[in-house]
C-alpha cells in the first residue's frame, strides 16, 4: 500500500512538474531550467544511495515527478531552441524516441542489476552517471547553439 501510495503522489508531481517545469522555461530560459531539472535528476539517486530516512521517499517522489516532465516539456523546449520551428515535429519525434526507450530500459536494467548485486547501489551510482553525463551533453549542445548564433549573427 505504501508504495501505491507514493506512486499516486509521484505521478500528482508529475502533472505539477509540467507546469512547473513549462513556467520555468519561460521565466528562466531553457539552459537554467536544463540545468535545474538535471540536478533534480541527480538528486533522487543520491537521496537512494545516502538517506535512509523513510519519511524522505516524499521527497523522492517530488523531484522524480518533477524532472519527469523532462520527456515532455524539456524535451520540446530544447528543441525548439536547438533546431528552431522548421522540420520540428521530425526532430521532436527522434529525440521522444530516444527519450522512451531510455526510459524504458532503465527499470529493467535496474532489475538486472539488483539481481546481479543483491542491491540496488550499483544501478544508483549508473543513474547518477548518467544524470552528469545529461547535463554535460545538454549545457553542450546548448553553448554549441549559443556559439552557432553568434557567428551567424555575425556574418550577417
Amino acid at each position: 500500500a505504501f508504495a501505491s501510495l507514493v506512486t499516486a503522489v509521484y505521478l500528482g508531481f508529475l502533472t505539477i512538474g509540467k507546469v512547473i517545469s513549462g513556467g520555468l522555461f519561460d521565466r528562466l530560459g531553457v539552459l537554467r531550467t536544463i540545468l535545474l531539472l538535471c540536478a533534480a535528476c541527480a538528486g533522487f539517486p543520491v537521496l537512494a544511495l545516502f538517506c535512509r530516512v523513510p519519511a524522505l521517499t516524499w521527497l523522492y517522489a517530488l523531484l522524480l515527478g518533477l524532472t519527469g516532465s523532462g520527456p515532455s516539456v524539456g524535451i520540446s523546449a530544447l528543441v525548439r531552441h536547438l533546431f528552431g520551428d522548421r522540420d520540428f515535429a521530425a526532430i521532436f519525434s527522434w529525440v521522444s524516441i530516444a527519450s522512451t526507450l531510455g526510459s524504458a530500459a532503465a527499470p529493467p536494467l535496474m532489475g538486472v542489476i539488483y539481481d546481479a548485486t543483491g542491491s540496488y547501489t550499483a544501478a544508483w551510482v549508473l543513474w547518477l552517471a548518467f544524470a552528469v553525463l545529461t547535463a554535460a551533453c545538454l549545457t553542450g549542445a546548448l553553448f554549441s547553439a549559443k556559439r552557432r548564433e553568434k557567428a551567424e549573427g555575425a556574418k550577417g
